[in-house]
C-alpha cells in the first residue's frame, strides 16, 4: 500500500540539516509521498526560490502553498516555470500561475491533490465551495482525491467537508492555517478528515515569530527588524497508507521533536 505523509506548515526558516534530517527520519522505514505546506513564510524577504530548491533537493514530492503564494513575484516566479512541483489554491481569482489541481503517480496509484483556500481580508478568492463544485463536474476518472484545505476559517472546512460528504469517488480532507495541531484527524466512512495538521518551528514561536519579537511587533507596535525564533524545533502532521480502494489505514498525527 503506498504510504503518505503531510508535513504542516513550516512557520519560519529552519537550517536545512534540521529538515533534512526529519525528512530521512520519515522515509526511513518506507518509501512515502511526503508534502510541506507553507504560507506565512512566503511573506518574508528571504530567498524564496532558493527555499524551495533546498526542499525539492531534500526530497519532498510536493509543496502545497496557501493564500499567500501569489503575493510576491518571486513565488509568481516559481509557480509559471515549475507548476507541476506546487499546488496553489484552486480558488483564486482569474487566471493566476501554477496548478490548484494536479494527478499524481505514486507507488502505483494515480491520485489528485487539490487546494483550496478560505476567504480572508488579506488576500481575495472566488468561493472555494463553487470553484470545487465545478472542478468536480469536469472530473472524468474515479482517481482519490486528497484536498488541501488552508485558512483558519474551521466552521467553514467543516461545512465544506459536509457538503461534499455523498460523492461517488473518495475524497480526503487536509487542513493546515493555524500553525497548531487541532488533534481533530479522523476517519469517517473510511475517509480522512483533519482539520489541522499542525506546523513545523520551535516549540515556543508565536506565528513563527519569537514571543518577545511578536509582542513588541503586534502589540507594544515597535518596529522590530524580524529573525527566526530559537529553540527546541518541532514538527507536526499526519502519516498514513491507501489501500487499492483508497481506504486509509494504519493513520497517525504526530508531534515530534527534531
Amino acid at each position: 500500500m503506498p504510504s503518505f505523509t503531510f508535513l504542516g506548515e513550516l512557520l519560519h526558516q529552519l537550517p536545512s540539516p534540521t529538515i533534512r534530517g526529519l525528512l530521512n527520519d520519515l522515509k526511513k522505514n518506507s518509501p512515502s509521498f511526503v508534502s510541506i505546506f507553507l504560507n506565512r513564510l512566503l511573506l518574508s524577504e528571504y530567498d524564496i526560490q532558493g527555499q524551495f530548491e533546498q526542499l525539492f533537493d531534500m526530497g519532498f514530492d510536493v509543496i502545497i502553498l496557501g493564500e499567500n503564494s501569489i503575493i510576491r513575484a518571486a513565488t509568481r516566479n516559481c509557480l509559471r516555470t515549475s507548476p507541476s512541483a506546487y499546488i496553489r489554491p484552486l480558488n483564486f481569482p482569474g487566471k493566476p500561475q501554477g496548478n490548484g489541481a494536479q494527478l499524481f503517480e505514486f507507488d502505483g496509484m494515480s491520485f489528485w491533490l487539490v487546494g483550496l483556500a478560505t476567504p480572508n481580508d488579506r488576500q481575495p478568492s472566488d468561493d472555494p465551495v463553487k470553484v470545487f463544485a465545478q472542478w468536480i463536474e469536469k472530473k472524468q476518472d474515479t482517481h482519490p482525491v486528497f484536498v488541501f484545505l488552508s485558512g483558519t476559517d474551521l466552521s467553514l472546512k467543516k461545512a465544506i467537508v459536509w457538503h461534499f460528504s455523498n460523492l461517488p469517488f473518495t475524497i480526503h480532507w487536509i487542513g493546515a492555517g493555524l500553525g497548531n495541531s487541532m488533534n481533530l484527524t479522523n476517519i469517517n466512512s473510511e475517509r480522512l478528515f483533519a482539520l489541522d495538521i499542525g506546523g513545523i518551528g520551535c516549540e515556543d514561536n508565536i506565528s513563527g515569530w519569537s514571543p518577545s519579537d511578536w509582542w513588541a511587533k503586534f502589540r507594544e507596535k515597535i518596529p522590530v527588524e524580524y529573525s527566526p525564533p530559537n529553540g527546541n524545533v518541532i514538527a507536526e502532521g499526519i502519516s498514513f497508507s491507501l489501500d487499492e480502494k483508497s481506504k486509509v489505514h494504519n493513520l497517525k498525527a504526530f508531534r515530534t521533536q527534531i
